[in-house]
């Protein structure tokens, strides 16, 4: 079945939002990223009937925040979820630095989401005090990514999958279940989990990736540039790509930003 008529089905479905909350999502001018954040939590409202879901939730870890695409609490276990928008074909491993996305002839590198995600549970539970073993990961790639390429989907805490295939993935993964969490534990995960959607924590970590990221503007359109990971390495590009392609060397004192923004859980700003 063609792509585009199974995403279609999806809506009619009610698996994802519909034709036109898609309209009205572009009409904000609201990106993709976001856009498959609403869809796999839609999914899990529907599909997921006990658990509590947090999305764009900002950890607090020293002078820092991480956030978190979102985190689906469950009776046993919490479920800490990466939403990538990211079509093409996708290969990587679980033990690999970087991951590829190839779009035709085209071949770029992204931090691996596994290890990224990894980061993000290491900081909630030491922000919540729970053990990391009450925490799991699920990488959640667009329906149109082709994963054929990536090895080893599931491990011993975490899934990838595209978007149609989470609910399987999270029942398959959900089969052997754990000590449920006493009330009293539960909702004080909530309540933590809920005052970190503040709005006031959203700024503080946006500053915080423009500090960490802005290089300047781009000379070609006076868009700001950042420090990105290539195949061959890091490199000063525009953040108005694809439209402007200007891109320079990194000097030395940009060296590192962008394998410090990924692991510190700044790459989804």
């Amino acid at each position: 079945m063609p792509k585009e008529r199974g995403n279609l089905l999806d809506m009619l479905a009610g698996e994802e939002p519909g034709p036109l909350a898609r309209i009205l999502h572009e009409l904000r001018g609201e990106g993709e990223g976001e856009w498959g954040e609403k869809c796999v939590s839609k999914l899990l409202k529907r599909r997921v009937k006990e658990g509590k879901q947090y999305r764009n939730v900002y950890v607090p870890y020293g002078a820092r925040t991480a956030e978190l695409d979102l985190v689906l609490v469950l009776r046993d276990r919490l479920w800490v979820i990466e939403s990538k928008a990211y079509g093409g074909r996708i290969m990587g491993s679980a033990e690999d630095l970087n991951w590829t996305q190839e779009l035709g002839r085209v071949q770029s590198a992204f931090y691996n989401p596994v290890k990224q995600n990894g980061n993000h549970i290491r900081r909630l539970s030491e922000a919540l005090k729970i053990p990391e073993s009450r925490l799991y990961s699920a990488i959640v790639f667009e329906n149109r990514a082709d994963l054929k390429g990536v090895k080893g989907k599931t491990g011993r805490n975490y899934i990838v999958c595209s978007r149609r295939d989470l609910s399987a993935a999270l029942e398959k993964a959900l089969a052997k279940e754990r000590k449920p969490f006493t009330k009293e534990e539960r909702a004080g995960i909530e309540a933590k989990l809920k005052a970190w959607q503040d709005g006031s924590q959203r700024a503080k970590h946006i500053q915080q990736v423009r500090e960490l990221l802005n290089c300047g503007q781009c000379p070609e359109c006076g868009r700001k540039l950042i420090v990105r990971a290539g195949r061959y390495g890091e490199f000063i590009g525009c953040t108005g790509y694809p439209k402007c392609r200007y891109t320079r060397k990194a000097e030395q004192k940009d060296k590192g930003a962008a394998k410090r923004a990924e692991k510190n859980d700044y790459s989804s700003w």
